[in-house]
C-alpha cells in the first residue's frame, strides 16, 4: 500500500517523483510510471471510481473537475461517523455557489493509494444510489490525471513526470477561481471560454449571454429541458445542435449542444461562456494537469 499523508504527498509531488511500480500504458513514451491506476465505470456517462473513506468500505465517487472541493454525501458521512463542523464555506460548481458544512481531516484510500484532505464538504447528493461523493479539484490538482475512455482506465501521475507524446495536442487552461477554463473555437469565428467539467455528461453548454451574442451558433430544435445536477441545482436549457467545436487542431463536428436560460447564478457569470463536458472529452484520451494549467488530448486510434 502506498501511504501518502498530506505532508509526504506534498513533498513527493513537489519533487515530481513517481512512487509506484505499476505497468503504465504510456511508460515507453514518458519514461516514468503512474502513482496509481484505477479502473473506472461510467455511470450516467460520468466517471466513477471506488474509494474508501476513513477506513470504511469502498464507495463510488464521481471524478468532477467542475467542483472546487471534494464532497461526501450526508448519508455516507453519517455511516462513517463523520461530524460536520459548524464552519461553513463556499463551493463553486458549474451551476451554483453552495454553502457547505465541513468535516476533516479525512483519509481516503483508492486501491492502495492513500491521501489526506484537511477538509471535505458534507452535502445532500442527488447522484443516485451507490454514489458516496465527488472527488473535486482539490484532489485532482495533486496529480496529472490521465483518462483512457477506451480502456476505462484512470492513471494518477506525479506532477512533472507526465509529458506529452508526439501527436498529442497540449492546450492551456485558464484559472477561474479554483476551477479551469479552456478556450474553444466555435463556428463563425467565435471563441468561447468553457469550464472544463468532467462532471457534466453533455458535450457543450453555452451561457445565455454568449448565445445571445452569437445567435446563429446553436441550431434548432431548441426543445426545453430541465436538468438537475448532483447537488440538486436545477437549470433549464434549450437543446439544439452545434456544427463543430475546435480544440487546437482537433475539430469535433455535429455535436448535441444546449443553451442555458439562466440570467443569474454561476452559469451567468461574465468570465465563463459555458461548459465543456464528457460528450467531447471521451472522444480522446485526456491528461488533465490542473496545477500545471494544461489539458493534453491524445487522438484515439
Amino acid at each position: 500500500m502506498n501511504r501518502l499523508p498530506a505532508a509526504a504527498l506534498a513533498l513527493l509531488l513537489a519533487l515530481c517523483l513517481p512512487v509506484a511500480a505499476h505497468a503504465a500504458g504510456r511508460e515507453g513514451q514518458v519514461g516514468g510510471q503512474p502513482v496509481a491506476q484505477w479502473r473506472f465505470h461510467l455511470r450516467q456517462r460520468l466517471i466513477t471510481v471506488k474509494v474508501a473513506v476513513g477506513g470504511g468500505p469502498a464507495l463510488r465517487f464521481i471524478i468532477d473537475s467542475g467542483a472546487s472541493r471534494t464532497l461526501l454525501s450526508r448519508r455516507a458521512a453519517r455511516r462513517l461517523g463523520l461530524r460536520a463542523r459548524v464552519t461553513r464555506v463556499g463551493l463553486r460548481t458549474a451551476t451554483q455557489q453552495t454553502v457547505l458544512s465541513m468535516a476533516g481531516p479525512v483519509t481516503f484510500d483508492g486501491e492502495g493509494l492513500e491521501w489526506d484532505l484537511p477538509r471535505v464538504g458534507i452535502v445532500a447528493l442527488n447522484a443516485g444510489d451507490g454514489i458516496g461523493g465527488i472527488l473535486g479539484a482539490d484532489f485532482l490538482r495533486m496529480f496529472v490525471v490521465h483518462i483512457d475512455y477506451q480502456r476505462r482506465l484512470l492513471e494518477l501521475w506525479a506532477r512533472g513526470s507526465y509529458h506529452a507524446a508526439p501527436g498529442d495536442q497540449v492546450l492551456p487552461l485558464h484559472k477561474w477561481g479554483r476551477l479551469d477554463l479552456i478556450a474553444a473555437r466555435l463556428p463563425q469565428g467565435g471563441i468561447a471560454h468553457l469550464l472544463l467539467d468532467t462532471g457534466f455528461s453533455g458535450a457543450v453548454q453555452l451561457n445565455h449571454e454568449f448565445a445571445r451574442s452569437h445567435p446563429k451558433l446553436v441550431q434548432p430544435p431548441f426543445d426545453i429541458e430541465q436538468r438537475e445536477d448532483a447537488l440538486g441545482g436545477r437549470s433549464a436549457v434549450r437543446r439544439g445542435e452545434l456544427t463543430y467545436v475546435r480544440l487546437g487542431r482537433f475539430q469535433i463536428p455535429d455535436l448535441d449542444a444546449a443553451v442555458s436560460t439562466a440570467r443569474v447564478g454561476e452559469l451567468a457569470q461574465p468570465e465563463i461562456d459555458g461548459l465543456l463536458g464528457e460528450g467531447v472529452l471521451r472522444l480522446f484520451a485526456v491528461a488533465l494537469d490542473m496545477q500545471g494549467g494544461r489539458l493534453i488530448l491524445t487522438p484515439l486510434p
